[in-house]
């Protein structure tokens, strides 16, 4: 702190101290998405936040506290999330910078009610929070960094498969999270991040660093646990045109109640500026994990090639192709194959983009590769301004999956359907209104997950204001 706010090295400091206060209002249809017997929530919220950010010529140092405060009316239940982020960016000299981090979360969620009413491993998921969700994606997703919007269909379809092969103590931290509680469920998590980056050449910069993330669970509904993490990276430009790239990280962690884990990670990139509006990019990644015990160690290979491409200023192409493989030491070996396209345009009043994604997997089972899953995506999203106050919104995705189960011969259809629009309208000074309205579907067929669909309306009043500045 003394090393990045130093005022007599930092002439110009300008800081100032802003705050916000935002109340919502949601709706939600069918809070487990199930096919009947729809739950309906309604819940309200509020979001202060604080923040203080002071910088001078050398340096930028924020920090940032807010809440999310909610209340499921419909249940009588309250759930509250704490953050506090703070960070800072110094220039020791015109070629070395450091960065220093922390981030801080603490959550009090209502108690568990609802999970000795669900039978299967995929009805438990679909009750639990997206915290819940995380937890049991960590044990039994390894490979992916989960989130609701990106993963939830694709793990609710696979997490009774993944839970079946799991070691016997895996399992039971699955059920120990996917279980009902008497009191509340109180966790909290911290990582910090420190960095020194030199640049010793001309956009050719060696950085070092460390991550060290932990995360609590006080109620010990969720294993606690440690993650380590330096690691550095390499970018050397040769000239005007070729860009090479190099990144190592190392991952200990130190899980209480399953078995620790070492993750490797190597990236090597090769970039070439083909023309002024054109991007070509290759990259290699290996990347294993190993287990003390009993859990399936692994290891992965990713090779991607990519061109993006630039009509003008206001319009886009990116296009990559990514083949993997994963080996795994006991469980069946995968391979795949994915295509993925974009296109993105700004307008003087707004913008719009449209993406599509192709990906075909493999599994091998007694010597011979089988078709596991393919999946076919495209979503899109745009923005414009309506009037000077008022702006709209619209999303929309659709995917198509095909998952084959057992040696290839039953296959699981999936229809998954989104779409949305909303309105932001600023009036005042200070406020903003916003409305929001979101429809999802999914149509299954041969699968234990059921059809369902689901509408959420989102009513939100915002007040933001510079409180204080001074130099």
């Amino acid at each position: 702190m003394l090393v990045l706010c130093s005022s007599n090295s930092a002439f110009g400091r300008t800081t100032t101290l802003s705050g916000s206060v935002s109340m919502g209002q949601e709706y939600d249809s069918n809070i487990f998405r199930m096919d009947t017997d729809h739950e309906e929530r309604w819940t309200s919220s509020l979001l202060p936040t604080l923040t203080l950010l002071s910088e001078s010529e050398k340096d930028v140092f924020s920090f940032i506290a807010d809440s999310d405060l909610q209340w499921d009316q419909t249940r009588d239940e309250r759930d509250f999330e704490h953050n506090l982020s703070l960070s800072g960016t110094r220039e020791l000299s015109k070629y070395l910078r450091i960065t220093i981090g922390n981030d801080y979360q603490y959550n009090d969620g209502s108690p568990e009610s609802d999970m000795d009413d669900a039978p299967t491993i995929q009805d438990r998921f679909a009750r639990a929070s997206e915290y819940q969700r995380e937890q049991v994606a960590r044990l039994l997703f390894p490979e992916i960094e989960y989130s609701d919007e990106e993963y939830y269909i694709y793990c609710l379809s696979q997490v009774a498969g993944r839970y079946n092969d799991a070691s016997s103590s895996v399992q039971a931290q699955v059920l120990n999270i996917l279980s009902d509680s008497d009191q509340s469920r109180r966790s909290w998590e911290n990582e910090f991040s420190f960095s020194v980056a030199f640049e010793y050449y001309r956009d050719s910069i060696v950085e070092v660093g460390w991550r060290y993330f932990v995360r609590d669970d006080r109620e010990g509904y969720a294993e606690d646990y440690a993650e380590n993490s330096p690691y550095v990276s390499l970018t050397y430009r040769f000239n005007s045109e070729w860009r090479g790239l190099m990144r190592y990280e190392l991952t200990e962690t130190d899980n209480e109640d399953t078995d620790d884990e070492t993750r490797n990670m190597t990236e090597l990139g090769l970039e070439h500026n083909l023309t002024t509006a054109d991007l070509l990019r290759v990259n290699y990644q290996y990347e294993s994990i190993a287990y003390d015990e009993d859990r399936d160690d692994w290891n992965e290979q990713i090779i991607e090639f990519g061109w993006d491409h630039q009509f003008g200023p206001h319009m886009a192409l990116n296009t990559a192709l990514e083949t993997n493989y994963r080996d795994l030491d006991e469980l069946s070996d995968e391979r795949g194959v994915e295509l993925s396209l974009g296109v993105s345009r700004t307008f003087q009043r707004g913008s719009a983009s449209v993406e599509g994604n192709m990906a075909f997997d493999e599994r091998k089972d007694s010597g011979d590769w089988d078709k596991y899953r393919r999946e076919m995506r495209i979503r899109g999203v745009g923005s414009y301004q309506l009037l000077e106050d008022l702006t709209g919104n619209v999303n929309f995705s659709y995917e198509k999956r095909y998952d084959w189960l057992g040696t290839g011969s039953e296959k699981a259809t999936y229809d998954d359907y989104e779409a949305g629009a909303g309105l932001s309208w600023s009036f005042g000074q200070w406020y903003a209104l916003s409305l929001n309205y979101m429809y999802e579907r999914l149509d299954a067929d041969n699968s234990a997950v059921s059809d369902y669909f689901e509408h959420t309306v989102m009513l939100r009043l915002t007040a933001s204001k510079d409180l204080l500045k001074w130099n």
